[in-house]
């Protein structure tokens, strides 16, 4: 990112390159560029990278977040822009309960997140983690609005699976998402993007069917059959498979067939 200027004086130029230190300083001190490769890696796999941001104070934060983590409704995302977004992922119990201590006796009594019911979370049944949705609807009117001063219906909730009451509840006046995603190939419809291994899905089914189709074949008819004369004297340990061997033999010498 740079901040740019048009027509601006010395002073103010000077005054962008250091708001572009100023910028580049933040994102190195939140992890930006580390986490950049491992982002435009799923987008190559998955179609789409997605990270997201948050702050803490001063501070800002970006953090990895994997596409099954996200969950977009079918039809709101039709078009590539959802009008609401559900952040889904497992925390430790004990993290949750330091995070929110009013609800420390609720959180720590609450059930496990059940991976049987949760496909998108990866879970066994030793793990001792929660479910937390964070659901997000943009304002109603978020077109016309930029800086969210007049934003009206928009909505953050922030929920623990097993807590009866919402951790967190209040307006979202942004016109956007706290999510970045990076798209390898824009979808004909829908909110992700198409990944090389979608793209190579047909493919590799065609190359595995060959390859069963050959092992088959190798595993029935793969190997030769050697025809021995009977009384020719030739012992079975004989027939190696080294180089220059000498076989000595009566009558007819053995031959080698390999089926066609």
């Amino acid at each position: 990112p740079q901040v740019v200027t048009d027509n601006a004086s010395y002073k103010q130029q000077e005054m962008a390159k250091r708001m572009t230190r100023g910028i580049e300083g933040s994102l190195y001190r939140a992890g930006f560029w580390h986490l950049r490769p491992t982002i435009l890696r799923d987008a190559c796999i998955f179609g789409t990278g997605i990270t997201h941001q948050y702050r803490i104070g001063r501070r800002i934060f970006i953090e990895r977040v994997l596409p099954l983590e996200l969950l977009v409704d079918r039809a709101d995302g039709a078009r590539g822009a959802p009008r609401c977004i559900y952040y889904t992922r497992t925390a430790d119990r004990f993290v949750l309960s330091e995070q929110y201590p009013e609800l420390k006796e609720e959180i720590l009594g609450a059930a496990p997140c059940d991976h049987n019911e949760h496909e998108f979370v990866w879970l066994d049944e030793s793990e001792d983690r929660l479910l937390v949705i964070d659901a997000y609807r943009l304002p109603d009117n978020s077109e016309e609005v930029e800086d969210g001063s007049a934003a009206k219906g928009g909505k953050h909730v922030c929920v623990i699976m097993g807590v009866a009451e919402p951790v967190l509840e209040e307006e979202w006046k942004l016109p956007y998402f706290p999510f970045c995603a990076v798209k390898k190939n824009e979808p004909v419809a829908g909110f992700f993007g198409t990944g090389v291994a979608q793209e190579m899905a047909g493919f590799q089914l065609e190359i595995n069917t060959v390859a069963d189709k050959l092992q088959s074949a190798h595993h029935l008819m793969g190997g030769g059959m050697v025809f021995v004369q009977t009384g020719s004297d030739i012992i079975d340990s004989d027939l190696t498979n080294g180089v220059g061997m000498i076989v000595k033999y009566k009558g007819q010498p053995p031959q080698w067939y390999n089926p066609q």
